[in-house]
């Protein structure tokens, strides 16, 4: 396959391709010259007279050529071309550079995700996440494959999984921590954050980052890619798709656990509130986790949609309640008798230890 080819017509039109995907297009139609990028995300169309312009198949200007040099709303209310419609445009641009970056960067990146293809079939995994109620969770003596993310390391000392992206932003005092972690011959994952997303962190005078390479090869870590569009798509392929970023660690996760395919997710800590995390930690203290409920949510739909097969367990959920299928250990009913009311589903043995 080509990494890069242009195919021009007679006509003038043509068709911009990277790795076999259409990445721009300009052909004729009704009068106009089109010209798309990445199936229409930009589009403008231009003739003698006027050039239109699209973003998400939203026309955001009409510009005339003869008669005036003004843009045009669809009311024929003439407004000033102001430089934040042009910068805007130009932000977007820049959006789908960085991107392309990405996209043309996952099949060299990601070949090591062919061996984690399937290979949990039949099994099952816990999601070991920091939301206080991991501490009712017995993972110590718990037989389940376990993949946790970040700072987990602090509770969880026999995972199978590692995912971190974000730690490396918040808590930069324990990197040498992560990357020294052993656990269960702990497989480690370090996520590249999206370039808008370090953007807006730095905006927000939250410095970060790429993860250093030195990280990287202290830990023998394995690297992985997140797609620059905010709550885009869910991964399936990980060999040819980067991750979809759908606004924290957990979810690169999810996404990973999903692909090795398992008999049951359980998701362990996932509170989704705004009580701080079970074990240290530096992250800003008006941080709210209920803001994940929303991804939580898209995530239901896809794994109902791609992987119905696949039944996910919350165990003590908070502010997933109802979303999945709750159950709760004996020990969080003992502290909570206000659910014990309510006659709910206590968790099993066998989901406790997991498929053998």
């Amino acid at each position: 396959m080509e990494i890069y080819s242009k195919k021009i017509e007679q006509d003038g039109s043509y068709r911009v391709k990277i790795l076999g995907i259409t990445v721009k297009r300009r052909y004729f139609k009704k009068g106009y010259w089109v010209k798309k990028y990445l199936g229409g995300i930009y589009k403008n169309k231009r003739n003698d007279e006027k050039k239109v312009y699209y973003i998400l198949g939203i026309q955001t200007k009409e510009t005339f050529f003869k008669k005036s040099q003004k843009s045009i709303n669809k009311d024929n209310k003439e407004l000033p071309v102001t430089r934040k419609d042009i910068n805007k445009i130009l932000a977007r641009l820049d959006d789908i550079y960085f991107n392309m970056q990405v996209l043309v960067q996952v099949p060299t990146v990601h070949k090591y995700f062919a061996k984690y293809k399937n290979c949990n079939a039949g099994k099952d995994v816990v999601l070991l996440a920091g939301g206080p109620t991991i501490r009712y969770y017995d993972y110590k003596n718990s037989t389940a494959i376990k993949c946790g993310v970040n700072g987990i390391i602090a509770l969880v000392d026999n995972l199978d999984y590692l995912i971190t992206e974000d730690i490396f932003i918040w808590d930069k005092n324990l990197n040498e921590e992560i990357d020294n972690y052993k656990g269960n011959n702990c497989q480690k994952f370090y996520g590249i954050l999206p370039q808008r997303r370090i953007k807006k962190l730095n905006k927000n005078e939250h410095f970060t980052d790429r993860i250093r390479p030195l990280n990287i090869y202290n830990s023998n870590a394995n690297i992985f890619l997140i797609e620059d569009v905010v709550r885009a798509k869910w991964a399936i392929d990980l060999e040819t798709e980067a991750f979809g970023d759908f606004g924290g660690c957990v979810f690169s996760a999810l996404q990973f656990i999903a692909f090795t395919h398992p008999k049951k997710i359980l998701l362990a800590g996932c509170d989704c509130s705004k009580a701080p995390m079970a074990y240290s930690s530096k992250r800003p203290k008006d941080s709210d986790n209920t803001l994940k409920i929303k991804s939580f949510e898209s995530f239901k739909y896809f794994v109902n949609a791609v992987y119905p097969e696949i039944e996910i367990i919350s165990i003590n959920p908070v502010g997933l309640k109802g979303l999945f299928k709750d159950v709760y250990t004996k020990s969080y009913l003992a502290e909570h008798p206000e659910i014990a009311k309510e006659n709910p589903e206590v968790l099993e043995d066998s989901l406790l230890c997991g498929a053998v």
